[in-house]
């Protein structure tokens, strides 16, 4: 890359001279560049393995530099292409088609299928082991959890606010717990989860039946 800088200036041959001096004169290290950006690359960016070394070989490092660069950050292709989900990508997942969108765009990004895969289903699972955690400091706090509206005080409504089908129901669970509510069978309506974040003002102004 510095010879390829040098050479609009110098020409070819003059160019490749000055590279070669200067690297010899410890002036250039190809190695402590490939390792300084290979870490930019991987943990600012969030570029895969394979695209980190294609980017790394364009400027002209040396392909097993590159490799060695490049797998110095131990960080797994399918932890950052999660990061990715978390980050940005998280509210563009409402659909199969915008979950498929997604898959094609890390893909571009140089994500293998398994890595995308792998993501995909964590991203799912940490949804659901949020639940799982709520659930279990209720206990811890000496509440008693039925899965029968009829039984219980007070409602939780754990909703999503991505996937379009999953709001709709959320939505119409509410107002299902609404309306008993009104009849005096339950106490309180707690309304958790996406959908409670990102319309909060909405459902509090809709919906004043929520606590």
């Amino acid at each position: 890359e510095l010879e390829d800088k040098l050479r609009r200036g110098e020409g070819r041959e003059a160019a490749a001279e000055t590279a070669a001096r200067m690297e010899e004169l410890g002036l250039v290290n190809d190695e402590a560049y490939a390792y300084r950006l290979a870490r930019e690359l991987r943990l600012r960016k969030r570029y895969p393995l394979r695209r980190t070394v294609q980017e790394l070989t364009a400027r002209g490092v040396d392909r097993e530099i590159a490799l060695q660069a490049a797998g110095e950050p131990e960080t797994d292709d399918a932890a950052l292409a999660l990061e990715l989900l978390r980050k940005k990508y998280y509210n563009r997942l409402q659909t199969e088609e915008d979950r498929r969108r997604v898959r094609a765009a890390l893909a571009r990004r140089g994500f293998g299928g398994g890595d995308i895969r792998r993501a995909m289903e964590a991203f799912g699972e940490e949804n659901e082991m949020g639940a799982e955690l709520m659930l279990a400091r209720l206990r811890d706090a000496g509440m008693t959890i039925t899965p029968d509206s009829g039984l219980a005080e007070v409602v939780i409504v754990n909703t999503c606010g991505f996937i379009e089908d999953a709001k709709k129901e959320s939505i119409d669970n509410i107002l299902e717990f609404a309306q008993l509510k009104k009849e005096g069978q339950i106490r309180k309506i707690i309304v958790t989860g996406c959908l409670a974040e990102r319309y909060q003002e909405e459902l509090v102004r809709e919906l004043p039946e929520c606590d």
